[in-house]
């Protein structure tokens, strides 16, 4: 494993933390870090390399500082579990920690060892997609006429239960690879912690068992852990027809049946399999926690639902008559989501009244009252309306109100403002924009959402019903060609693929001077063009003894982000045709598009995946044949002539409106 650990992945563990992050015990932070980087980054990399071929973790760094939290809102302070305690580290361990994190989460991910329905510290995947997740299964369950039952249980001190012993074994049955496995098991051992609440201390303990909160390798390690129980439950009990989602320790059991009786007896059976891995696992379910919700359109059902409970071990759970709260969204019996809208909405107005009293008395720019009413009002409000809107007048309206009490605490206007120049002036964007563009992101995150069988997938909301779209060839028309051909295949790679050149992107004044340099071997510039009517195109262009070049229309529908990918991938596509009738040593690939530098050396799904899996496999056509690649950055509209060239290019392949097309002149030269 700790061959393919690349420098890339090291310096961005390093860069990708915080500053601001509260030290460990050594006392330093990421700011000095970040220095050592620059001052020593192969010491760095040694150091992690070397960890993870020896399996150690060094003991210098299992010391930790546990600083006691009280968690909000809680009726009684005397008991333990009302806090929380989060564990300091030293950080230069922690970076570890981070490229340890990254590569257990990116091996799962590929080889798909986790339960598809485990949400919670996986990329692609928040809490939203979880609870979109369940309303799926429930109205597609209506949809066969059946009533659905939900189980929501909670993992009682999840990251302190973690057995050593299981964790290992887990791994191991999962195929990880024997060195990752031996960090894992020495990163567990000999671990000590000082505790420290209200600015005292006390001495040093030891930790016998579980991964320390704070930790970037432990929210990965508890979700393996804890992958097993849904394997137990739903192989073990296949006549409840159940399913598992989950959002790290918040557990749902979901199943279906005729009526509440039915559901019930379903749903004791899973929680019969569940207490069996529970107990050979060491880990506990929080009763206290434990809801049980019936979403059912009969109405018949009502009536039962009021007296119907269910036994959890020793305990008797009822069904909850009113809205039930999981993962900060409340669902109600017919998921109309109404409650949740009401109760979001209050809480944004509660916010609002607090930054008011704020605003008046610390006199905040409106620049800041703008960014704290974005985050803590906004951000509030609209929590969850991927699931709810659907366009609703009234519910734009009250979400309105918000937003124009808004707009007039930025700026200070009367409440007779117009709401346009209301709204431009605090630099806000109006009501119903705002859930459209919440929606369609969750929408796209859905059709990038990776498959075994590879292909995108996304709900689509039909009304109040979702349904699942497999691939993106249902949302696009057959006779848009070229975007199939960018969208098809989303998928994440069982065996990761990397880019083999070199991606060099420099200071400015340096990447200018070697921009002018004579280079040896050919030399490709590649460039994109969007224009204001959406027209869209790309160019590369060469030169030996005069001009080649490629020109692509790309029509409309396009980011330049698109047109720059596409440039990229037509350039390692024409050097390979190059090299196969004339003698090429070595190919250089200028673009002044970071953006597209450091979109191909990742195969991982998102926007420019397609076409950054096709500069790799050209690429790798040119280093078979022993040909060496590098690609560069070069800055924009500074004088160099190939590349305001190639930008010229660009720009006549936008205007092409003539159709689709690839022109090519002097394709040998």
């Amino acid at each position: 494993m700790w061959k393919m650990i690349t420098e890339e992945d090291i310096r961005r563990a390093v860069f990708d933390q915080l500053v601001k992050k509260a030290p460990g015990p050594d006392r330093l932070g990421f700011k000095a870090i970040r220095l050592l980087w620059e001052w020593d980054a192969p010491r760095i990399i040694a150091i992690v390399k070397m960890s993870f071929r020896l399996g150690i973790h060094p003991r210098a760094w299992k010391e930790a500082k546990g600083v006691v939290i009280p968690k909000l809102n809680k009726p009684d302070y005397g008991v333990t579990k009302a806090y929380r305690v989060i564990a300091l580290l030293n950080r230069l361990g922690k970076v570890v920690e981070k490229v340890a994190a990254n590569a257990i989460a990116d091996e799962c991910e590929r080889r798909q060892l986790l339960h598809d329905g485990q949400f919670g510290c996986r990329k692609r995947r928040s809490a939203i997609d979880a609870v979109g997740r369940l309303m799926k299964r429930v109205e597609e369950a209506w949809g066969r006429g059946n009533t659905v039952a939900v189980l929501l249980i909670d993992v009682k001190g999840a990251f302190p239960h973690v057995a050593k012993g299981n964790l290992i074994k887990r791994m191991e049955e999962m195929g990880f690879e024997a060195d990752l496995v031996r960090w894992v098991e020495n990163f567990m051992e000999e671990r000590k912690v000082i505790m420290s609440m209200d600015g005292k201390e006390g001495d040093s303990m030891d930790v016998e068992t579980g991964v320390l909160q704070g930790s970037p390798v432990s929210l990965v390690l508890f979700v393996i852990y804890l992958s097993g129980l849904f394997g137990e439950v739903e192989n073990e009990e296949e006549e409840c027809e159940s399913e598992g989602i989950s959002f790290v320790d918040d557990v749902a059991w979901v199943v279906e049946g005729g009526d509440v009786g039915e559901c019930t007896q379903r749903l004791e059976k899973c929680t019969a399999g569940a207490k069996k891995w529970v107990k050979e696992n060491a880990c506990q379910f929080d009763i206290e926690k434990t809801e049980v919700m019936l979403c059912s359109r009969k109405r018949n059902n009502k009536e039962p639902k009021m007296k119907a409970k269910m036994r959890v071990g020793s305990h008797e759970v009822w069904y909850n008559n009113e809205a039930t709260r999981w993962l900060g969204v409340w669902l109600d019996d017919m998921l109309t989501l109404k409650d949740h809208t009401k109760k979001t909405l209050a809480k944004a107005r509660r916010a609002q009244n607090r930054m008011r009293s704020q605003m008046n008395n610390r006199g905040l720019s409106p620049g800041a009252c703008q960014r704290i009413q974005v985050a803590a009002v906004q951000a509030v409000a609209l929590y969850g309306s991927e699931l709810w809107w659907r366009k609703h007048n009234d519910r734009a309206q009250e979400v309105n109100k918000v937003l124009n009490e808004q707009g007039r605490r930025v700026t200070g206007c009367f409440r007779t403002t117009p709401q346009g120049a209301l709204m431009n002036e605090a630099t806000l964007q109006p009501a119903k924009p705002l859930p459209n563009n919440r929606l369609s992101r969750y929408q796209m995150r859905q059709m990038m959402m990776p498959k075994a069988t590879g292909g995108g997938r996304m709900i689509e909301m039909e009304g109040n019903v979702a349904r699942m779209v497999e691939g993106i060839d249902e949302l696009i028309p057959e006779d848009y060609l070229l975007e199939r051909r960018m969208y098809e295949g989303t998928t994440l790679q069982e065996i990761k693929k990397r880019l083999r050149g070199q991606v060099m992107i420099q200071e400015e004044e340096q990447a200018l001077g070697e921009a002018r340099k004579e280079r040896e071997g050919l030399v490709l510039w590649t460039d994109g063009s969007r224009k204001e009517d959406e027209w869209t195109g790309c160019a590369v262009v060469w030169t030996k003894d005069r001009w080649s070049k490629r020109r692509v229309h790309l029509g409309r529908q396009k980011e330049a982000f698109d047109a720059e990918m596409y440039a990229m991938s037509e350039a390692v596509k024409i050097a390979d045709e190059i090299s196969r009738n004339k003698e090429v040593r070595r190919v250089t690939v200028f673009t002044d598009y970071q953006a597209t530098l450091k979109r191909i050396q990742s195969d991982e799904p998102g926007p420019g995946q397609v076409l950054a899996l096709q500069t790799m496999r050209w690429e790798s056509e040119l280093t078979d044949k022993n040909i060496e690649v590098e690609y560069r950055w070069v800055p924009a509209h500074k004088g160099v002539e190939d590349n305001e060239e190639v930008d010229l290019q660009a720009t006549k392949a936008a205007y092409k409106h003539c159709g689709r097309y690839t022109e090519t002149q002097n394709p040998q030269s």
